[in-house]
C-alpha cells in the first residue's frame, strides 16, 4: 500500500497537466500512486495523460468522466479509489516543488493532524517561470487561517484518508474554501504548512476571482456558515467575505461587512494591509454599475 495518493482532477488540461504529472513523479517521496481523473475533456487531455502515466515511475491510474461532472465529483472520485493512507489534491494547472509530500508528511507526523494545508505563497506563469512569492506575515492561529480563507486552497490540501470529508459538489466556486471551514469547523484538527513547496499557475482560463459565481459562492458561504463561526472568529469571515463583495461591486454589503469587522477586531483595525485593502476595493462603482458584476 502507498504511503500518499495524489489525485488530479483535470478538464481540458492539455496545455498544463504535463507539467503537474511531473512535478508528482519528480517528488522526493516515492511511495505514492497517482490517480488522474478527467473530467469528460474534449482536448487532447486523455491522449497526453495515458501517455504520462505509461511511463509513470510509481502506480497509476486514469479514469475518465463520460459527462462533466466538474472538479468536486472528480476529486472525490479519485478519493474513493484511493489506497494510501494520505490523500493530496494537486489541479491539472498547477505545480509542486519535489520537496511538497515529503514536507507536508512531516507536518503529519510531527502534528497528529487530521488535515494539513500548504500555504499558497507563489505563482507561476504559463511557462512555470517564478512571477510573485508573498511575504506576507500570517497569524499562528488555525481559526483565523480558516476563516480568513488564508488556507485550503486545492494544491495545499492533504488529508489523512479515514478523515476526508468530501468537496461539497454544490459548490462549483469556493469549494476549497468551503472544506476548509467545514473541516474546523467539524473539529478536525488543521496543521498549517509555510514551507512554499506550491506553484499557483496565472493563466488566462484559470476560475477568477472576479467572476460573479466566485462572489455568489461567498454570499453562499456567508449564508450558511456565518451563525456556526465561533464568536471570537467572526470578525475574520465577515472581513473576508465583506472584501470579496467590495471586489464585485456590491458596495452595501462590503462596507457593512467589513466595517462590522473592523469594529469587533483590533487585530483587524491594527493591520496597515486590511485599509489598504479596503482603499482599493471600495469604491468600485465601476462594477457597482454593471448588472453583469453587482450581486442582485
Amino acid at each position: 500500500m502507498p504511503k500518499a495518493s495524489v489525485i488530479i482532477a483535470a478538464h481540458n488540461g492539455a496545455a498544463f497537466i504535463t507539467d503537474a504529472v511531473h512535478s508528482v513523479f519528480a517528488q522526493t517521496e516515492q511511495d505514492l500512486e497517482l490517480i488522474v481523473v478527467d473530467d469528460a475533456s474534449t482536448d487532447q487531455t486523455p491522449e497526453l495523460v495515458q501517455k504520462l502515466l505509461q511511463a509513470a515511475p510509481i502506480p497509476a491510474v486514469y479514469l475518465r468522466n463520460e459527462t462533466n461532472l466538474e472538479r468536486c465529483h472528480s476529486r472525490n472520485r479519485g478519493a474513493s479509489c484511493a489506497r494510501a493512507e494520505y490523500l493530496f489534491f494537486l489541479d491539472h494547472d498547477d505545480l509542486w516543488t519535489p520537496d511538497h509530500i515529503a514536507t507536508m508528511l512531516r507536518t503529519f507526523q510531527g502534528t497528529q493532524a487530521d488535515m494539513v494545508c500548504a500555504i499558497l505563497r507563489s505563482k507561476v506563469d504559463t511557462t512555470g517561470k517564478l512571477i510573485y512569492t508573498s511575504r506576507k506575515v500570517l497569524p499562528d492561529d488555525v481559526g483565523i487561517l480558516a476563516c480568513s480563507a488564508l488556507i485550503g486552497g486545492t494544491p495545499g490540501v492533504a488529508f489523512r484518508k479515514e478523515k476526508f470529508l468530501q468537496y461539497d459538489d454544490t459548490f462549483r466556486f469556493r469549494e476549497d474554501w468551503e472544506l476548509v471551514l467545514r473541516a474546523f469547523l467539524s473539529g478536525l484538527k488543521i496543521a498549517p504548512c509555510d514551507s512554499d513547496t506550491v506553484r499557483v499557475r496565472e493563466h488566462h482560463r484559470r476560475s477568477s476571482t472576479a467572476n460573479p459565481r466566485y462572489y455568489h459562492a461567498s454570499r453562499r458561504i456567508l449564508e450558511t456558515y456565518r451563525a456556526k463561526i465561533p464568536r471570537h472568529y467572526q470578525p475574520f469571515f465577515d472581513f473576508e467575505i465583506g472584501t470579496a463583495a467590495l471586489r464585485h461591486g456590491d458596495l452595501w454589503h462590503g462596507w457593512h461587512l467589513s466595517l462590522r469587522a473592523l469594529y469587533h477586531s483590533p487585530e483587524l483595525r491594527q493591520n496597515s494591509r486590511n485599509w489598504l485593502l479596503l482603499l482599493k476595493r471600495g469604491f468600485r462603482l465601476d462594477r457597482w454599475l454593471s448588472p453583469s458584476l453587482r450581486f442582485p
